[in-house]
């Protein structure tokens, strides 16, 4: 278990005193620790997977054969009751058979028979053990249960019987079972490697200076402390792939006129971050619809817990976020999911989804490092929301910028070269200046300057 990772989450020590103190590891101790999980061999892993599912199958044995022990145990317990008192009866009315005597004797009969059946039915079983998908997800958990927060085992037992004794339900249970088997946590992780032999510091500040870069195309006028909350966050992020004690970043709110490239942003970046960290992150671009798939339910898993499992099943040390069109920020009934949803505290995950603990709080999970952009056109109005965001006042391209996205996209244009589309520069300057201010974005730009310049006479 130590050597897989897991010791922690299986044996969790209750004595705090005895707890490492992991704030004062340093990033080079756990680029090591990484590394030495990731060094367990294929033979020492399916050793003890086959140990595993020995264990499942003596359990699966036992479950399967104890319905008929107790019928057996049942059958002779009674019969040797009905016995006794043929006997008792057949003693007291020596020569004279009674009618009771014969109805003790027919129900011994009828036990044995009744009884007879389960134990038939248990050693059937016993011989021909049923093989369905409910038993593959079993050899799963068996195979990494280690793995999974142990407070979720009590959880996956009881879905795993209620699956087997209730029919009407099953799939329910089933569903619940394969998103819940795919929060491996603990699985170790590869160690994450830099490329170019680059250190965390040099990796950080080349995002700092991609950013930069990027964000000259912007005017950079309106753009004020906006560029240092990305790059602090960021910066942050890195840190915690790889010291899980770092500061986690702070939600990032990204706000500004439609199509004006923040969702283009947060997938460069993210693009940015796996070229530097090859196979290091997982991003997810979202939409949320209604509450309950934000902040999730009893029935259906909230956003970060669904972040939190596509993670672990592509077994990265992180994740870049981005929740777009976000204007449900300042829906009424949407606002207090929100601030539960985005409490402030990204080490921990708290969800109805897996019930509440004995305490009646709800289940809690260790947070692997996200670096979550809400990305929307209006500024939050609840100031108690909005205090819980570093907002990002996104700029506006500059001109320049978007005369050259409108000439790409001329350029790239098929229908403008079948059309023998003649322009230039200035045409496309002109056509910019004469736009409306909410129009100055590269989606209306894109899709209209086609139309545009085929009504220009060469």
């Amino acid at each position: 278990m130590k050597k897989l990772g897991c010791a922690d989450n299986v044996f969790p020590i209750k004595n705090s005193g005895d707890l490492m103190d992991q704030s004062k590891k340093t990033n080079k101790e756990f680029v090591q620790t990484s590394a030495e999980l990731s060094q367990v061999t294929p033979e020492e892993i399916a050793a003890y997977e086959k140990a595993c599912l020995r264990q499942l199958h003596h359990a699966r044995f036992t479950a399967l054969a104890q319905p008929g022990i107790d019928a057996a145990m049942e059958m002779a317990f009674f019969s040797g009751i009905c016995l006794t008192a043929v006997l008792v009866l057949k003693y007291l009315e020596k020569s004279k058979p009674t009618e009771a005597g014969g109805f003790a004797a027919l129900n011994a009969v009828f036990t044995i028979g009744f009884k007879g059946k389960d134990i038939i039915k248990s050693a059937y079983n016993v011989k021909y053990s049923p093989d369905n998908f409910i038993a593959a997800l079993e050899e799963h958990f068996a195979k990494n249960k280690c793995y999974i927060p142990r407070v979720l085992w009590p959880q996956i037992i009881k879905a795993f019987i209620s699956a087997r004794q209730n029919g009407m339900s099953q799939e329910k249970h089933v569903n619940f079972l394969n998103f819940t088997l795919g929060l491996t946590l603990y699985k170790p992780k590869n160690a994450l490697v830099f490329s170019d032999s680059r250190t965390v510091f040099d990796v950080k500040n080349e995002l700092n200076h991609r950013i930069d870069t990027f964000f000259t195309d912007y005017d950079q006028s309106t753009n004020n402390d906006s560029l240092n909350h990305i790059k602090i966050n960021v910066s942050k992020f890195i840190d915690a792939l790889i010291n899980p004690q770092s500061p986690a970043p702070r939600y990032m709110y990204l706000h500004g006129m439609g199509g004006i490239g923040k969702t283009h942003f947060v997938q460069t970046l993210a693009l940015w971050i796996s070229e530097l960290i090859p196979n290091g992150v997982n991003f997810e671009n979202l939409i949320i619809n209604a509450c309950d798939e934000l902040e999730g339910n009893e029935s259906r898993p909230g956003v970060f817990l669904k972040v939190l499992r596509n993670q672990s099943m592509k077994n990265k040390a992180g994740s870049v976020v981005i929740i777009d069109e976000a204007t449900w920020l300042n829906d009424h009934s949407m606002i207090s999911p929100a601030k539960r949803t985005f409490n402030g505290d990204l080490s921990k995950l708290s969800t109805l989804y897996f019930g509440s603990e004995l305490d009646g709080s709800t289940v809690s999970l260790d947070m692997p490092p996200m670096l979550i952009f809400v990305a929307s056109n209006a500024k939050i109005n609840d100031a108690a929301l909005e205090s819980r965001f570093d907002v990002i006042d996104y700029p506006m391209p500059s001109k320049a910028t978007l005369i050259n996205h409108a000439a790409a996209k001329a350029q790239q244009s098929i229908i403008l070269k079948e059309a023998k589309s003649v322009f230039n520069e200035d045409i496309i300057t002109s056509w910019l200046q004469s736009l409306d201010v909410k129009n100055l974005n590269f989606r209306y730009i894109a899709g209209n300057i086609e139309a545009y310049l085929l009504n220009k006479k060469p």
